[in-house]
């Protein structure tokens, strides 16, 4: 195994000798030129801090750094062939179709029987909101929605 210095000079050897040179004058004049100067010394400080610890660190993170299908995105380790958040979402089909819209062929079927109770206060909902309401369905004034359920419930008690 070797040691973490062989590493080092490892990576800068491979930083300078595999990696394109520009011309003198073009790393002097342009921005380009520049910016791969800046890149380059970039790049050495980074061999020498080892801030993400690849270098010291086992076999299997240095693999996992060569690896082409692994990028850094946002300081995060991300797989290239692993799918992205939306086509998880879209592939889970918790938004289909067929189960965000209402279901219009079966109707929902009641839980238990209509009970007499149940058509006596729907007859008594029917004479209270005669009692209450105007020819146009507006409730009259000074009157409201619990007076018209207490009146049918009042009602209720007399149908028994």
């Amino acid at each position: 195994m070797a040691t973490e210095r062989e590493k080092k000079d490892e990576a800068r050897r491979i930083l300078r000798d595999e990696l394109p040179s520009l011309p003198l004058p073009i790393r002097r004049l342009t921005p380009i030129g520049r910016a791969y100067e800046l890149a380059k010394l970039l790049a050495e400080g980074l061999i020498e801090l080892d801030p993400f610890d690849i270098i010291s660190s086992d076999p299997e993170m240095i693999e996992l750094f060569n690896d082409d299908n692994v990028i850094i995105r946002n300081g995060f380790l991300e797989r290239r062939d692993m799918p992205s958040g939306r086509d998880v979402i879209r592939s889970s089909g918790q938004f289909r179709r067929d189960l965000i819209l209402p279901r219009t062929t079966t109707q929902t079927k009641r839980t238990r029987k209509k009970t007499k109770t149940d058509k006596n206060m729907s007859k008594a909902l029917t004479m209270a909101n005669k009692r209450f309401r105007t020819k146009s369905g507006k409730l009259r004034k000074g009157a409201t929605q619990a007076k018209v359920m207490k009146f049918a419930h009042k009602l209720l008690k007399k149908m028994k």
